[in-house]
């Protein structure tokens, strides 16, 4: 039984000098990589809201400068606008202060690719006060992958940055 506990203890010390700090410096790299990815995605939706329109040249650029960090994402655009119907004296939901009915209103999220990547690309332009946002899903880094196979969940998928607003210019 001495020599089990030996070999226990030794196997506890070699995952303490070497295993917990391998994982924390890989944490500290994932906390780096994560804010890049924060700064190039809000740059992306800066420009998008300030242009009005999202281009092929400046989406090939945000997918590019995301690629530069190492790791695979998953991006999700959306495109809303809030449309106003008006209303007559009597309509349900009609008031003398709002005699109008506000719907939101969710562009397809295919919408934006359909057309800045057709067989004729063209930019996909959005009017000022619609809603513009960027979300960026990393695929699994390697602290996430760790925690992922202690938990029986080997492809976790993590939200990074999520940025958006209204559209500021229409081009």
């Amino acid at each position: 039984m001495d020599k089990f506990s030996d070999f226990v203890l030794i196997i506890i010390i070699v995952v303490g000098l070497i295993g917990i700090p391998t994982f924390n410096e890989y944490s500290i790299i994932d906390n780096t990589t994560n804010n890049n990815v924060n700064n190039i995605t809000s740059q992306f939706d800066k420009t998008v809201r300030n242009k009005g329109c999202v281009t092929q040249t400046d989406y090939n650029n945000f997918v590019s400068d995301l690629a530069k960090t190492g790791r695979v994402y998953d991006i999700e655009m959306t495109h809303t606008k809030i449309l106003y119907y008006p209303l007559v004296s009597g309509s349900p939901g009609y008031t003398a202060s709002k005699p109008y009915k506000e719907e939101d209103f969710e562009y397809a999220k295919n919408t934006i690719f359909a057309s800045i990547f057709a067989s004729t690309p063209t930019d996909y332009v959005m009017a000022v006060g619609d809603n513009f946002s960027v979300k960026v899903y990393n695929k699994g880094s390697f602290v996430s992958k760790i925690f992922g196979s202690f938990t029986g969940q080997s492809e976790q998928e993590e939200l990074i940055a999520t940025y958006g607003g209204a559209v500021t210019n229409e081009t």
